[in-house]
């Protein structure tokens, strides 16, 4: 089963799972760049082709409710939150677990993926007591067990006072299980040796949501570029965005914040770029355009521009 919805972020969870099993856990951003493996990207889709041709995916989407809980369906590709669903809306089924399909040619563990939900960065403090700001950095890992929770900090001193934090704090959560699994496999306290570093780190982890809590957030959050959304200060919890501050949001996950943004009106509006030309604004261009044209080997490019800027000087 698939969700049949064209919705951009639909898509990508559809791919990304598969790619990363299929890959061997390749992610799509490596050291800043694309990471693209090609081979594995096309037996993905070869598998999706197949699954269509042989009516396994839907070609409508079911509107009475979750086909899954209703038991409309056989399978259905989801996460561990959808056990707490069945908990909660179907308790009587009976239902098993299965990793992801893989190419006949895998070699090796199947993996799924966790997304980075949470950054918050502090510069040195001479405080580090404060670090009972860091109750928010158990926020995101409370959420399910695949949530990733990182701390990038130049500060050692605040890196030990966090630590020790979130080890109390976790110790009375009501969902301290979950927590406890999600901060034990994905989450991580960075020690950068600058702000600087710091910076380029969150940049790199692409993280759905980033906390910034320096000296200076308003200057540090116009370096910040790769986010699904930034919370600005020691007051702008994370909690505040999620439920009555700011505008409803599905933020790119998994790392995908270096090349997505989040889902809002414009993801639904079409847009078209105009270009208007006056013969003076033209004939500055003609040269570069003929240029360009001719080197991709497009004489008619060319000669499209060729012919008006003749034209032109004929009329003058």
């Amino acid at each position: 089963e698939r969700d049949i919805r064209p919705i951009w972020w639909q898509r990508l969870f559809d791919f990304y799972p598969f790619y990363i099993a299929a890959s061997g856990g390749r992610t799509l951003f490596a050291d800043g760049t694309v990471a693209f493996e090609n081979r594995h990207a096309e037996q993905v889709m070869a598998f999706f082709q197949t699954c269509y041709a042989q009516r396994l995916f839907p070609r409508t989407f079911f509107q009475g409710g979750d086909p899954f809980l209703l038991e409309k369906k056989a399978t259905h590709f989801s996460g561990p939150w959808e056990v707490a669903a069945i908990e909660k809306f179907a308790p009587q089924m009976d239902y098993g677990v299965v990793p992801l399909p893989v190419p006949d040619d895998h070699d090796g563990p199947v993996y799924t993926y966790g997304d980075f939900k949470n950054i918050a960065i502090f510069a040195t403090t001479k405080h580090p007591h404060e670090a009972w700001e860091f109750v928010k950095f158990l926020i995101q890992a409370e959420h399910d067990a695949l949530a990733a929770c990182v701390l990038v900090t130049d500060s050692p001193a605040l890196a030990r006072a966090v630590r020790q934090e979130v080890e109390r704090q976790l110790a009375s959560l009501p969902r301290r299980d979950i927590a406890a699994r999600a901060l034990s496999a994905w989450g991580a306290i960075l020690i950068a040796r600058s702000l600087d570093e710091a910076v380029a780190l969150a940049n790199d982890l692409a993280p759905e949501h980033l906390e910034i809590h320096t000296r200076k957030p308003d200057a540090v959050a116009k370096r910040l570029t790769c986010a699904g959304a930034l919370f600005v200060g020691p007051h702008a919890v994370e909690s505040l965005g999620d439920y009555v501050a700011g505008p409803s949001h599905t933020l790119p996950t998994g790392g995908t914040a270096a090349a997505f943004s989040g889902v809002s009106v414009h993801t639904f509006l079409r847009r078209s770029s105009v270009l208007t030309a006056d013969a003076k604004g033209l004939q500055s261009l003609a040269q570069a355009t003929e240029a360009l044209a001719t080197a991709e080997g497009l004489e008619a490019h060319r000669r499209a521009v060729e012919a008006r800027r003749v034209e032109r000087r004929r009329q003058t």
